[in-house]
């Protein structure tokens, strides 16, 4: 069995930085989630402020969670396309 550590390299570091990326974006998503949900009730008793800054929270959130389903869609894609490719 012979390793080639240079693809292994490029996995590994691939591997690392794209779980790091997707816990960073997925976090993100919560926090802007979580300041939304604070700023509601706020926003419920007529605060215009507190409005603008739940909507501006809820749609970074979800643009961060799309982009993160995105992201993950193209890594499952890049693997089956790769695990299944013909050579």
């Amino acid at each position: 069995m012979n390793i080639d550590w240079n693809k292994f390299e490029m996995v590994a570091i691939g591997a690392i930085g794209f779980t790091s990326f997707m816990v960073v974006v997925y976090s993100f998503g919560v926090r802007f989630l979580t300041n939304a949900q604070n700023q509601e009730a706020a926003a419920k008793k007529g605060d215009a402020k507190a409005a603008r800054s739940e909507l501006a929270n809820r749609i970074a959130a979800y643009a961060l969670f799309a982009l993160s389903a995105a992201v993950l869609a193209y890594g499952v894609f890049i693997m089956f396309e790769t695990m299944y490719t013909k050579k």
